[in-house]
Order: C-alpha cells, then structure tokens, then sequence
C-alpha cells in the first residue's frame, strides 16, 4: 500500500509527499497539530484506518527540508 499527496500550491506545488516514519520508526497520525493528540502507528494500514476515522497523516517529501504536514483522506491517493 503506498500513500501519496501532490501538493496544489505554495513554493512545493507538485511535490509529491508520503508518510513520514519518525526517529522512533512509526508514522503519526492526529486530528489536531498538537503533540498531546499524536498517535503513533507501526504500519500504513494502521495509518489507513486510522485516516477513514477522520484523523490525518504527517506527510513530507524526504528529498525536502520542508516540514512535514498533516493530510486528510480526501486528498490522499491511495495505491494498493
């Protein structure tokens, strides 16, 4: 399963971004910005059902020293 957004504006339009892993080796998920809402999940399919509950993914570009965004699944495309 792969996760990918494609940024529509701003300074990275057309930047694709995916998940990003943290030091820890697990990705984030959050309904807020804030680090007291953050969950931290192992697989992209724990992301993914995390993301059809309303929650949104940290999503940056490795190639970039842009930091990471939240996204939701509507502006996701998912690839099986």
């Amino acid at each position: 399963m792969k996760l990918l957004y494609t940024v529509r504006r701003g300074k990275q339009q057309g930047s694709v971004l995916v998940p990003v892993k943290q030091k820890n080796g697990r990705f984030v998920v959050s309904k807020t910005r804030f680090q007291s809402d953050q969950i931290y999940v192992s697989s992209l399919e724990d992301v993914y059902a995390y993301l059809q509950r309303g929650y949104k993914v940290r999503m940056g570009n490795p190639d970039s020293k842009i930091a990471p965004s939240l996204v939701k699944l509507e502006s996701i495309q998912v690839v099986m």
